[in-house]
């Protein structure tokens, strides 16, 4: 059966609006839980610890950074540039625990980051700092 016109074969333009709407319901429900779950966590984090200001450690991590560019704590995780982030996440790692106190396995922690990256590529695009690459090194 031959059709005479492409108006079965395509569908009509979708506009901005619903765009978006698909674009929204194309992220599973799960993934969508998980990045609110690891953004409430840091965000709970940042509240919570008690030294807001980079802080150089000797023979730290980070001794040879100039922490006077690593913005406080206090921002927004999407607003960070790369240097901050890399700073903040690296203490966020070795910090973050269960409600309990009990340590989260590698696996979950490495899950939070992954939640973390996703939350940041929806936030800020391809601009996105990619925490899991270390040749990002921004």
């Amino acid at each position: 059966m031959e059709v005479e016109s492409g108006s079965e074969r395509f569908r009509v333009p979708k506009t901005s609006s619903q765009e978006n709407v698909l674009v929204n319901d194309a992220v599973p429900a799960s993934t969508k839980h998980k990045n609110k779950r690891a953004v409430s966590i840091f965000a709970e984090w940042q509240r919570l610890r008690e030294v807001k200001v980079p802080v150089l450690d000797c023979g730290g991590l980070f001794k040879d950074y100039d922490l006077r560019k690593v913005t406080a704590l206090s921002a927004d995780i999407a607003g960070m540039d790369g240097l901050s982030l890399n700073y903040w996440l690296s203490k966020f790692v070795i910090e973050v625990a269960k409600k309990s106190g009990g340590r989260y396995s590698p696996k979950t922690v490495y899950g939070i980051i992954c939640a973390l990256k996703s939350y940041l590529e929806e936030k800020n695009g391809s601009e996105a700092l990619n925490p899991l690459d270390v040749s990002d090194e921004r």
